[in-house]
């Protein structure tokens, strides 16, 4: 048997190999691990260092910000005060609030791009760079303003620019920059890109809305303003009203100097040079101007009144200073009149600006004021006209844009009719009269046996039975036809120095009275010598011919300056009746024709009642309520007649608070942080030295001449303003009148809970300003803020 021989492995290399492998693996592995280790490490260093260049960024864009935030602060509170302080001396007192947040915003943006140098991109980087507190403007900084696109100012009115409303620092770049001290830069960037936008803060300088405030006197029983004419000239006597008027009307007649009748309130003028410059001058009765200049600023005003009228200073002619005997309105604006513009005064001269739109309109049925105190149930149901009753008259409607004329006039005979009368009044065809036209509707002289008027003694011996209907002569006239037939001649009783004459007038049936003028006042020669016409229609012409050459004599001893309309087109003219005219360079009476495109009765009629409603809520509520539609629900007349209960100013005042607090003897209010002063009063109330602030009374004020008012007059009575050599002038302020709430309310603010008004204060008695009136607290009615995050914002932010 074969020796096999065995072999046998040594497993002790083995292991070592794979000892060996294994730490080969382990060593890989670990340098993976490390390898990856450091790229962790790696990638936190730069994510913290991102982390830590974008805070630095925002660091240094919330410097920025708050830096542009507290100039801007600045700018705003310079804008306010300036704004403020205009109000107060030039701009315009009785501005709206939004003419006047509009001037803030404009004085706003002037003193931001002041402040910021917008004019110079470089100058401005450099100035926002310096808000930061890390920055050095000598040593290098990791993070600085790089960029800056444009300063841009956002206006709403483009391209008219005048409203701003934002101010853009547009593509404001915030860079960080990691630099060595070799200037390298080591790779680490980071990049803000934003727009930071400045709104224009809206800021309240008035309580909106209060009409009340917008007036610098508001009487509850008229106003009265009075010269004193010792032989001198009248113009010396100035008075100046700046701001809304209001004038009232009253239970009791006053001084019978300002009317040719007693006055019952409304706005009275007498031997006074007198300036008004406001939005709305609103009287509830009429508006009466006696030897008196009354100047309106057309461009603005709005007039609303029952009657506008001169008056006459001395009713026997023999006396008469020709040369100073007048009654001028002139400059009028927008005219709104209920009832009729009359010229009753020697030398009348009315003259509208370019400015001027007149509405004489009615609502059929309107009483008006006078006539309801003086107790005549007289009604003018077809009212609102022009009528021209003294000698030298000036009647300027040229510039008018709008002439609308909604009546017809009237022959007031003062006295009831004789035979089957019961109106003494006689409506006549014209809208626009002159006193000497009246002759046109008298029955002619040919037409009856006895002359026209004629006394009661002749009309005997003539054997007319004046209590019998006197029917038309069997003879052809043209207007026979025109006429009642049932009583075609009316008869109407007149007392003249105690003795009674009766005239005979012709007596229409209704329309024909405005046919008739129309084609007196229209006859010429040429009409009556018209060969192509019918022998009846030249004789027509030719008797109409002969009429007006009558009605021309009479004209002309009345001595017209003219009375001037715009027939050129140019202007809107609507009318009820004939229009009369006189020309200024011949001084012939005619009527204004009105062209199909002027003639508008429709129209004339359907604006009556809005106007009425209108005027309705400026006389009750002091509110013209522009923006509303006036259905014929939206606005009432609950005035409930005259006298303080009921009236406008008892819905702002509260008189029986003042009565209950017994200010009997006048209460006066300095403030503290501002030089205006607090007149309060239950009776009348004089002023007679310079005075700025608030006045309100339950009586009378008085404001003695060459006195200064400034900041808003009310009284629950009447105020009487005198002129003199030296101005005497009355300014509305808002700006005063806020600066007094706003101490009120701080100072009872103040007070404890439960604690009982300060009868010394305005606030107290304005009942627009108490929380269960206006449903908000003192502080949250003030709306005024300066904190510059409410109006600063970023936008457009991206990182880099």
């Amino acid at each position: 048997m074969a020796n096999v021989q065995k072999f046998q492995k040594d497993q002790a290399g083995s292991a070592l190999v794979t000892v060996l492998v294994a730490i080969a693996f382990i060593i890989i592995l670990g340098s993976v691990i490390l390898a990856v280790s450091v790229v962790n490490v790696k990638t936190k260093a730069v994510d913290y260092q991102a982390k830590k260049d974008f805070y630095e960024n925002e660091v240094f864009l919330d410097d920025i910000y708050n830096g542009i935030g507290q100039s801007a602060t600045v700018c705003l509170d310079e804008a306010y005060s300036s704004v403020l302080s205009s109000i107060n001396d030039t701009m315009a007192a009785n501005a709206s609030e939004e003419e006047v947040y509009h001037e803030f915003c404009r004085q706003f943006v002037t003193k931001l791009s002041s402040s910021f140098n917008s004019g110079d991109l470089t100058a401005c980087k450099t100035l926002l760079n310096k808000y930061a507190t890390s920055y050095d403007s000598v040593s290098s900084n990791p993070v600085e303003v790089t960029g800056l696109g444009s300063v841009e100012i956002v206006y709403s009115d483009a391209p008219t620019n005048t409203i701003p409303t934002q101010f853009i620092f547009k593509d404001l770049e915030i860079k960080y920059s990691n630099i060595t001290s070799a200037g390298d830069v080591t790779g680490y960037e980071n990049t803000i890109i934003t727009d930071i936008v400045i709104d224009m803060p809206y800021l309240t300088f008035f309580d909106e809305p209060d009409y009340l405030l917008d007036y610098a006197m508001a009487a509850n029983e008229g106003v009265f303003i009075r010269g004193y004419y010792t032989g001198g000239v009248v113009g010396g006597n100035r008075v100046n009203i700046t701001g809304n008027l209001y004038a009232g009307t009253s239970i009791t007649a006053d001084d019978l100097v300002y009317c040719e009748q007693n006055v019952y309130g409304g706005l009275n003028l007498y031997r006074a040079n007198v300036t008004l410059d406001g939005n709305y001058i609103v009287s509830k009765g009429d508006v009466n101007v006696r030897k008196s200049t009354l100047n309106i600023n057309a461009k603005r005003a709005n007039l609303w009144a029952e009657t506008l009228r001169t008056i006459q200073e001395d009713s026997n002619l023999a006396t008469y200073d020709q040369l100073s005997e007048y009654a001028t309105i002139i400059n009028l604006g927008k005219t709104f009149l209920a009832n009729d513009l009359e010229l009753n005064s020697y030398n009348s001269n009315v003259s509208f600006g370019s400015e001027g739109e007149f509405y004489a309109y009615n609502n059929g049925t309107f009483l008006t004021q006078e006539k309801s105190n003086v107790g005549s149930s007289s009604v003018h149901t077809s009212s609102s006209s022009v009528i021209i009753n003294e000698r030298s008259a000036t009647l300027d409607f040229s510039l008018l844009d709008t002439l609308i004329i909604s009546g017809k006039a009237y022959m007031d005979l003062g006295s009831n009719g004789v035979v089957s009368t019961s109106n003494s009044e006689i409506e006549t065809g014209e809208s626009l009269a002159i006193r000497t036209n009246q002759y046109m509707y008298m029955v002619p002289d040919e037409f009856l046996t006895v002359a026209n008027p004629v006394t009661v003694t002749e009309a005997n011996a003539a054997g007319i039975n004046l209590a019998t209907v006197i029917p038309w002569p069997d003879m052809t006239w043209f207007a026979a036809g025109m006429l009642d037939t049932a009583m075609p001649i009316r008869i109407e009783q007149v007392s003249q120095n105690g003795i009674y004459y009766y005239y005979f007038f012709l007596n229409f049936t209704t329309g024909n009275e405005e046919n008739y003028a129309a084609t007196v006042l229209s006859a010429d020669i040429t009409k009556a010598n018209d060969a192509s016409l019918t022998e009846a229609e030249r004789l027509k012409w030719q008797w109409c011919l002969g009429e007006k050459a009558r009605l021309q004599d009479k004209a002309n001893n009345m001595d017209f300056e003219g009375v001037s309309v715009d027939g050129t087109g140019s202007s809107r003219i609507y009318g009820e009746g004939v229009l009369t005219k006189v020309d200024v360079a011949t001084d012939l009476l005619s009527a204004f024709e009105n062209t199909s495109a002027n003639l508008g009765t429709d129209y004339a009629g359907i604006i009556s009642e809005p106007l009425y409603k209108r005027y309705v809520s400026l006389y009750y509520y002091l509110d013209p309520q522009e923006n509303i539609a006036l259905s014929s629900t939206a606005v009432v007349d609950k005035s409930g007649g005259a006298g303080i209960v009921g009236l406008p100013l008892s819905d702002y005042i509260d008189f029986d608070l003042m009565t209950a607090n017994a200010l009997s003897a006048g209460v006066v209010t300095t403030y503290t942080t501002n030089p205006y002063t607090t007149l309060l009063k239950d009776g009348d109330i004089t002023i007679n030295t310079n005075t700025q602030g608030i006045v309100i009374c339950t009586g009378d004020v008085t404001i003695e001449a060459g006195v200064s008012v400034e900041g808003i007059v009310i009284a629950g009575g009447k105020i009487y303003v005198k002129g003199s050599t030296v101005e005497t002038s009355v300014l509305n302020n808002r700006a005063i009148v806020q600066a007094i709430i706003d101490e009120e309310m701080t100072i009872e603010s103040e007070k404890p809970a439960g604690s009982p008004d300060t009868i010394e204060y305005a606030l107290t008695y304005l009942k627009k300003y108490t929380v269960t009136k206006t449903g908000k607290t003192i502080e949250e009615q003030k709306s005024i803020t300066t904190d510059y995050v409410d109006f600063i914002s970023y936008q457009n932010w991206r990182k880099g």
